[in-house]
Order: structure tokens, then sequence, then C-alpha cells
């Protein structure tokens, strides 16, 4: 009887032993799989996260986009004109815009004449805000891009200079 506890506390020894290292296998799987399932992502661009593409936990690929990022630090102003005004525009012109909210008023230049065509779909501002008028003017405002606020989606007043006169477009 002494001989078969001595071989069965031999065998309990044993397995505990082994239970141990499975334990500490299991740890060491779950911190290596802790350790993959994160990642730390750095942007290129100084913006912030516009639109979330998937959700916490959800298994993605290489390659998925997994967020719309907003660069900041190129903002584009889009306004809205009526034909007059879009006829008498040009790439290059001067231009201001007054901020609906308040602040300072802002210098910039035309970069960009969509005409009838739609304004480019890359952009944060919805295609259902430029539909009072037909013609749209993009426009660069290199006070916008020093900007830690980020000012996507403010409105406010264009005017654009065209040697003596201005005239006025609104910003959605």
């Amino acid at each position: 009887v002494s001989l078969e506890l001595s071989d069965v506390q031999a065998r309990l020894d044993g397995t505990r032993t082994q239970l141990a290292a499975i334990d500490a296998s299991i740890a060491a799987e779950q911190a290596r799989q802790a350790e993959l399932a994160k990642a730390d992502i750095h942007a290129s661009v100084n913006g912030r996260v516009w639109e979330m593409l998937t959700a916490p936990g959800e298994h993605v690929n290489a390659g998925q986009d997994l967020m719309k990022l907003l660069d900041c630090g190129s903002a584009i102003v889009t306004a809205s004109v009526s034909e007059t005004a879009y006829e008498r525009l040009s790439i290059g012109q001067p231009a201001t815009f007054t901020p609906r909210d308040g602040g300072p008023e802002l210098h910039g230049i035309v970069v960009g004449l969509n005409g009838l065509a739609a304004v480019e779909s890359n952009t944060a501002i919805q295609q259902s805000a430029l539909s009072r008028e037909p013609y749209h003017v993009s426009l660069k405002f290199p006070e916008l891009s020093k900007s830690f606020d980020c000012r996507v989606g403010r409105s406010g007043l264009v005017k654009f200079a065209d040697g003596g006169s201005v005239f006025a477009g609104s910003l959605y």
C-alpha cells in the first residue's frame, strides 16, 4: 500500500508540475496575443479622426481602411456661388473668408473652379450642403492650416476681389 501511495504521490507531483508549466504557457500566450491584438497608428498629417470604419474587437485585414482622417494642415474652403460670380473668377484670384461664428478675416486664393461638376468627394463636407448654387469654388487660406482647432463644418462669407469689384459667396 505504501508503494502504491508513493507511486500516486509521484504522479500527483508530476501532474502538478505539468499543470504549472501549462499555466505558464497559457499566460505567455495570452500576453503574446494581447501584444498582437493592438497596434499603434501614427498619422502622417496634422489632423483628427473624422470617421471610424471599424468597430472595437472587429477582425481587420492587411490593407483595410480603419478610419478616415481629417487633414487639418491642408484645409480647403468650398463656396457655392452664382453663375454670374463664377464667370468672373480665376485660379489664383485673391479672396477673403469671414467666419460667421466670429474670428479674424482670413486671406487666401482661389485654387479650384468646379462649375457644374460635383465637388471632389474626398472632402469633409457633404454634397447635399452644396446644393444651393450649382457652381462651386475651392479656396486655400494659409491661416486655416496654422489653427489647432480644425474648423471643419464652419460657415461664413467668402468675398472675391476682381479688380475694383467684390462679390460674395456662401460657404457651407
